[in-house]
């Protein structure tokens, strides 16, 4: 005997359509009304740290105990030199700095970009 395959009558794909259809749209309510997730907010107090301890500018002049420089903002600035601070004026290189020595580097921003204005190298000859 030969079995016959039974066809589904349309009811029942119309009811599976039906309820895929529902199901979509239970589930796209529901996520587009999800909770906002919780942010957290960290605050840190904390105090200041303090200024360095540094002053720049141009050297105008030493007299003596003192050291007048001039800074950036057009003010001048004077300090006073304790008596075992070795003072010496610059003097060009006749010789290359040996590799690897440290060195102060004197740098100035202008338009056309940073232009190198010293280099200052503590050694001997």
């Amino acid at each position: 005997m030969v079995q016959r395959a039974r066809l589904t009558p349309p009811l029942l794909y119309a009811a599976l359509f039906l309820g895929v259809l529902l199901l979509s749209g239970v589930g796209g309510y529901v996520y587009s009304h999800e909770p906002q997730r919780d942010t957290l907010l960290l605050q840190i107090e904390r105090t200041p740290e303090p200024a360095p301890d540094a002053i720049s500018g141009s050297v105008v002049a030493i007299d003596g105990g003192s050291l007048t420089l001039a800074q950036a903002d057009g003010s001048t600035v004077m300090l006073a030199l304790s008596a075992d601070v070795p003072v010496e004026d610059l003097a060009r290189l006749e010789a290359a700095i040996p590799d690897g020595s440290p060195v102060n580097v004197g740098v100035d921003n202008t338009q056309f970009g940073q232009v190198l204005t010293g280099v200052v190298w503590v050694g001997s000859q």
